[in-house]
């Protein structure tokens, strides 16, 4: 008898912990338009719920002893009228403001508590790229 409450009480523990919610992860989507010095654009700050992300880590422009989590998704250009465009998405907390992370493996950490499995690390010489899939539920 006592086995088998041992036995239904352990199942009910890993049952309770595989249904445990994890963290939002929020993205901000950054498109910066300017022409002629004049600067518009947009910024969306949402609940990212893919299963596949690709994102860099780099050097914070506020901290350098800290790292950002960025992607450019739509890189950089300017067409025949002058108009420069950009999109980048950053990884932000509830506020809307960028999470700082203070090493790769605290960055890594953060991604895995949200539930993202690291598939491929690339090195770059400035940023390292990684990408993530989203574990099943």
């Amino acid at each position: 008898m006592k086995r088998t409450i041992l036995v239904v009480t352990l199942i009910t523990v890993m049952f309770l912990n595989s249904c445990e919610t994890k963290p939002d992860l929020y993205i901000m989507t950054n498109t910066v338009i300017k022409k002629d010095d004049v600067n518009t654009g947009s910024k969306v700050k949402k609940i990212y719920s893919n299963s596949y992300l690709e994102i860099s880590l780099s050097i914070s422009n506020d901290d350098e002893n800290k790292y950002i989590a960025v992607e450019t998704t739509k890189k950089a250009k300017i067409d025949n009228a002058g108009v420069f465009t950009r999109t980048q998405i950053y990884i932000v907390n509830e506020s809307g403001e960028s999470v700082l992370f203070n090493t790769s493996t605290e960055f890594l950490n953060y991604m895995s508590e949200r539930g993202y499995n690291l598939e491929i690390k690339e090195e770059g010489k400035y940023s390292t790229k990684y990408t993530f899939k989203k574990n099943a539920p």
